[in-house]
């Protein structure tokens, strides 16, 4: 319930203040892309998508964007110390490590400036 209340609650007080600005939801490589065993983490992922797509449409008007960031594997401590499964994920990017945390922020402070 996270990702639609934020954006209902933060845009209804954007818009009430007239304050422009940038709204950005975080989704995932999953949220385009289908996974073995990962039904209701893709569901989701899919959804904060198309919120994201969604609220763009309705929020332009205001000056306000919707946003949504969809990383791949990021080497964060949710992994553990596998390293087996970190290589396995890494191997699924093209440049064959896994994304940085920072390198995700990077992106983010992209998208709102």
């Amino acid at each position: 319930m996270g990702v639609p209340l934020f954006v209902v609650t933060d845009a209804k007080k954007m818009v009430e203040l007239n304050v422009k600005g940038t709204i950005v939801n975080t989704a995932s490589i999953y949220g385009t892309l289908a996974a073995f065993e990962s039904f209701n983490y893709n569901a989701a992922k899919a959804a904060v998508v198309m919120m994201s797509k969604s609220g763009a449409l309705e929020l332009a008007e205001h000056g306000i964007r919707v946003v949504g960031v969809a990383p791949g594997f990021i080497d964060s401590s949710i992994l553990g110390d596998n390293e087996e499964v970190k290589n396995a994920l890494a191997a699924q990017h093209m440049r064959g490590k896994l994304i940085q945390p920072k390198q995700v922020a990077s992106v983010v402070l992209t998208m709102v400036s």
